[in-house]
């Protein structure tokens, strides 16, 4: 265990190092340290034809959690996106993953719009990106707005 953490422990608990062990609740203690990481944003809104766009990296000493996503999309009658879905994309145990979809019908006029809050976060692989799905047309307008909230911790290989 990560002696800063023992050391917030003994702090938060009162626990007096001469007299008193901390106890055999760590697991749980640690779950809680987790939670308390702070919350960051990354955002993305893309209105071009053209290949899928990174929204945030994961560098390889840290491990990323996303804890929450909002991921939106309008376009116009004319567009001509081909139907199938927008996606949200990350490596998650070593294969891509779609964490979120929108489905899309050509030359239809669309507004959808999805929030997710994870209660147990999304753990992405470290050295890896966060993407928003390529989109490919040539006429009309189509717009993809994708926000994330993640925090970081460091990184324990195993």
């Amino acid at each position: 265990m990560n002696s800063n953490v023992i050391n917030e422990v003994r702090d938060a608990l009162k626990i007096q190092n001469a007299t008193e062990k901390i106890p055999n609740c760590i697991p749980i203690i640690e779950v809680g340290y987790k939670a308390t990481l702070p919350v960051r944003l990354a955002s993305l809104t893309k209105s071009t034809t053209g290949t899928g766009d990174i929204i945030a990296t994961t560098a390889n000493t840290k491990q990323l959690y996303i804890k929450y996503v909002s991921f939106s999309m309008i376009k116009d009658a004319t567009c001509d996106v081909a139907t199938g879905s927008l996606s949200l994309s990350a490596t998650i145990a070593g294969a891509v993953k779609e964490i979120a979809l929108i489905p899309v019908i050509t030359l239809t006029a669309q507004s959808e719009s999805i929030n997710i809050v994870f209660n147990n976060p999304i753990k992405i692989d470290p050295n890896t990106a966060v993407t928003l799905g390529a989109q490919t047309f040539t006429a009309g307008v189509l717009v993809r707005t994708a926000v994330i909230g993640f925090f970081e911790d460091d990184y324990v290989k195993g």
